[in-house]
């Protein structure tokens, strides 16, 4: 029976303690190593300490670890075998740093996994009643239904 790879979890928390969900949780409970990093999105110190509670072993982790070591703290615990979650306030995708470390997860061969969440950029257009369209056109990409990927361009 072949192992499996370890899996690096880039996890969004939403906005607030109130925006975490069960797939998030599970996803911190789950993992071997649990690192949360601040620096794209600030979060209040009443949210950090509510992750302090759910993982007392939570580690903080800054733009240098990230970005300047390409997050090599990460990796090791990934090659150690062990699984691993990246905390980020909003949704983890909208920042390119973690991008990138999905990108050099995957390159060195481990799983990559992504738990999304609302970020400020979807809270603030809707608090404000603004159209997403009103940005540009928005492409729906649909799943393949009878062998044909069919994707509609919405312009207004």
């Amino acid at each position: 029976m072949g192992q499996t790879k370890p899996t690096l979890y880039i996890v969004g928390l939403g906005l607030s303690p109130n925006n975490i969900t069960s797939e998030a949780l599970d996803a911190m409970r789950l993992v071997d190593a649990v690192f949360l990093e601040t620096y794209t999105s600030k979060g209040p110190t009443e949210f950090i300490d509510y992750l302090k509670r759910i993982r007392n072993d939570l580690i903080q982790v800054s733009r240098e670890d990230l970005e300047n070591r390409n997050a090599e703290i990460i990796m090791k615990k990934l090659e150690n075998g062990r699984n691993v979650a990246l905390l980020v306030i909003g949704d983890p995708m909208i920042a390119t740093t973690h991008a990138a470390i999905a990108v050099i997860a995957r390159r060195r061969g481990f799983n990559v996994k992504i738990v999304n969440s609302v970020s400020i950029v979807c809270a603030v257009l809707s608090q404000l009643g603004l159209s997403p369209y009103k940005l540009g056109p928005v492409a729906t990409i649909t799943y393949p239904r009878i062998g044909v990927l069919s994707m509609r361009l919405m312009k207004y």
